[in-house]
This record gives structure tokens, C-alpha cells and sequence, in this order.
């Protein structure tokens, strides 16, 4: 990857600034999250190869996040590094802003209007799902995204109904009940060798599965057919926290256990909730069924996704997260709750069984359907594998993202 700073005969390249994650090389094994792994597949992908690359890092280094106070500081850094990368020579061409949920929105929409004004040509990537709520319960979240949307050249939404979402607040359009087509970025090509205009709303899915995700997916498929029914193994891989519907997950295995006793649950991460969790599992009587990982590392995460019969991710909302793209990778079916783009990008029944949020009962029974029924989890597996190999890619995400930049 190369910055317009390491390479002085790069000047023809036109000249890109991205905000997003771009830690230092100590503090990267320490942040997790969609932006990270999606900013750092695009510099391993060659971004930097056809653009001259400025990189504003907008890490989040603490979780849970640090108080108001250090946030807005580093917001007022942000601000102010952006702006001095609008002025240096030689004059970007555009823009790709990586947002977040609360602050991050208001930041990342200021950033967005600043560089319009300046000439670049903008696209936004709004992230996760407490933003859909933002949106109805704040009018100054309200106020921000049509002040912002209205001016940007592109946004890049998690899957159709964020299209639709964000579509409604370009010129007031939410308070008149205007809402924008969906257009999917799968084909652009006009079909008489002309690229056709990309639209400004564009639907385009996390591209974080991998190469080596897609070839556990191989193998997981070329030996499914040894599977057993009866038995399952189940993955959870994300933050420990209420939110992510792991206490309605943990009652439903233990409801499934009584009836299907040869199940185990995996959890692979941690957070503010570890401890309340591993309480629940005491007094539920399945801590001899449920291990707890804590983080791992890249090479334990592909080891515990070949091993699973399955992924659950039960959030109570999201906007399109990663856990669910490597799982279907990897020739998972997962079980889901149908927030945010999971939908999408997850259909029920074609690659997932979809469950009602805060639904302990209906997790138990989809646990046990996948488990007394191994085709099912491979025909399941077979085609989130095949959506994954086309649509969640890095190689594809290139191809729009070049266009629209």
C-alpha cells in the first residue's frame, strides 16, 4: 500500500482520502469490529495500487467507548487532521467516509459536508444497527442525515432496507414518505460494454469473506455428508453484551438440551457481560455444555468455524455484521434475528433460520430442527457459501468502489 507521502511519482494516480480504521501496527491486534476488517481488506486487496491514499485512522480504542469528554476530543483532532488533508498538495479527488452509530454519525456527516464543499466527489459507509433507532428517536440524528445525504455523491448501505432507509431523508424526504428503489451493485454493466451510471444509493454487502474462509467453505461442503443428526455444535463469535441476544440465547439452548442432549455451545469473545453470562450458565445447568473462548486470533476463529454445525447471532439489532458473512463463508447456516441487513443479506430459509428478537423459545426450536435434520444444515451451508463467493468478497467490493470513487 502506498501513501501519496512514500511515493512522490504517484501524482497521477488521483488521490483518495479514507476515513476509517488504520491503527498503528501495536495497537491493531487490539480493535475488532466491521470498519477494521473492511478497511484493512481493502489495503490488502491493492486500493493503494489505484489510488494515492490518504488514510485518517478513526479507531475506536476502548470498549466499552470513553466517556463524552475524550470522544469529543477526539472527534476535534479528527476534524482537524481531515481538514489539513483537504488542503495538502496535490488536491484530493475524493472521499470514502467510513460512520458509525451516535457521535460518530454527527463526526463523520460533518466530515462529508466539508469535503463536498471542498470539490471532492464523496461516498459515505454508514455502519451499525442502534442507527436505525437514532434515527427515530433523535430529531437532531433526523436533522443530520438529510442535511448530509443531500449532498454526498454516493452512500454505501448494508443491504436494500438501509437503502431505503437512507434514501427517505435526502430533502426532507422522511417527513413525506419518500423512499428510494434499491438498486444492488451485483451488475453495473449496462450490457453494451458501457458502465452504467452507479446509482447514488448503492447496496453493497460487508466484503469480509475471505480466501481462507471460502476455502473452509470447500471443505466443510466436500465432507458435510459424514455429518450426524441428533447432535450439534453451535458458534457465537462477537462482543459478550445484552444486546447481541445472548441471555434469550443461552435459555433457548438450555430449553433445546432437554430434548436434544448431545449440543454444545461455543462463545468466542468477550465484553461488559462475561461474568453475568457465565453466572446464567451456572443457573441454568449447562456450564459443562457452553465453553468460553474469550478473543481469538484469525487461525482459532477458521478452526472453530470448520468444527461448527452452526452460527447464532440473536442481536437484538445490527447493521449488517461480519460474524454472519464469515459464517456463510465457511458453509454455515446461522441462525438470526431479522435487524438491520441480516435479511439482506441472510434470507430466511435459502441460506438461515430467522428467529424473533428476544424469542428464547423460538432459538430452542431452531436449534433443534438443525439439529435432527443434517441436510437441511447442508443444503443451507451449500448456498450461503455460494451467496458469499459472489456478493461478500473483497474482489467484488473493489470493482464498485473503484467506479464510484
Amino acid at each position: 500500500m502506498k501513501t501519496d507521502m512514500q511515493d512522490e511519482t504517484s501524482h497521477a494516480r488521483k488521490v483518495l482520502i479514507i476515513v476509517g480504521a488504520f491503527p498503528g501496527p501495536d495497537e491493531a491486534k487490539d480493535i475488532f469490529g466491521g470498519v477494521m476488517a473492511s478497511c484493512q481488506a481493502l489495503l490488502s486487496a491493492g486500493i493503494g495500487d489505484i489510488f494515492t491514499l490518504r488514510l485518517i485512522d478513526s479507531s475506536q480504542r476502548q470498549n466499552p467507548p470513553p466517556g463524552l469528554l475524550a470522544r469529543t476530543l477526539g472527534s476535534v483532532s479528527r476534524v482537524l487532521r481531515f481538514s489539513a488533508a483537504l488542503r495538502q498538495q496535490p488536491v484530493p479527488d475524493s472521499a470514502l467516509i467510513f460512520m458509525n452509530e451516535g457521535l460518530s454519525f454527527l463526526e463523520k456527516s460533518l466530515l462529508a459536508v466539508m469535503a463536498k464543499r471542498a470539490g471532492l466527489k464523496v461516498s459515505v459507509a454508514p455502519r451499525g444497527g442502534a442507527l436505525r433507532h437514532e434515527l427515530d428517536d433523535y430529531r437532531l440524528m433526523r436533522m443530520t442525515a438529510s442535511w448530509m445525504f443531500n449532498r454526498v455523491d454516493h452512500v454505501i448501505c448494508q443491504g436494500d432496507s438501509w437503502v431505503r432507509l437512507f434514501a427517505a431523508y435526502e430533502a426532507g424526504g422522511q417527513e413525506s414518505g419518500q423512499e428510494r428503489q434499491a438498486v444492488s451493485m451485483t451488475s453495473i454493466d449496462s450490457g453494451s460494454g458501457v458502465t452504467a451510471q452507479p446509482p447514488k444509493y448503492i447496496s453493497l454487502f460487508n466484503w469480509t469473506a475471505t480466501d481462507d474462509m471460502l476455502a473452509v467453505g470447500r471443505e466443510r461442503l466436500a465432507s458435510i455428508d459424514e455429518c450426524k443428526g441428533g447432535q450439534l455444535r453451535i458458534l457465537y463469535v462477537g462482543s459478550l453484551m445484552q444486546r447481541k441476544g445472548l441471555i434469550e440465547m443461552l435459555e433457548g439452548f438450555s430449553q433445546a438440551l432437554q430434548r436434544v442432549p448431545d449440543m454444545t455451545l461455543v462463545m468466542a469473545g468477550d465484553g461488559v457481560a462475561d461474568e453475568e453470562l457465565k453466572c446464567l450458565c451456572k443457573e441454568l445447568g449447562v456450564m459443562d455444555k457452553v465453553t468460553f473462548l474469550g478473543w481469538i486470533e484469525l487461525e482459532q476463529k477458521l478452526a472453530e468455524l470448520r468444527q461448527a454445525d452452526c452460527l447464532c447471532l440473536a442481536s437484538w439489532s445490527e447493521g449488517m455484521p461480519n460474524a454472519v458473512i464469515e459464517a456463510m463463508a465457511c458453509a454455515l447456516p446461522t441462525i438470526v434475528t431479522p435487524v438491520g441487513g441480516v435479511p439482506d443479506a441472510a434470507p430466511d430459509g435459502l441460506v438461515s433460520v430467522h428467529v424473533p428478537v428476544r424469542d428464547a423459545a423460538a432459538i430452542a426450536a431452531a436449534f433443534e430442527r438443525l439439529a435432527a435434520d443434517p441436510a437441511l444444515r447442508r443444503s443451507l451451508g451449500a448456498r450461503a457459501h455460494e451467496r458469499a463467493s459472489s456478493q461478500f468478497t473483497v474482489q467484488h467490493a473493489m470493482q464498485v468502489l473503484e467506479q464510484i470513487l
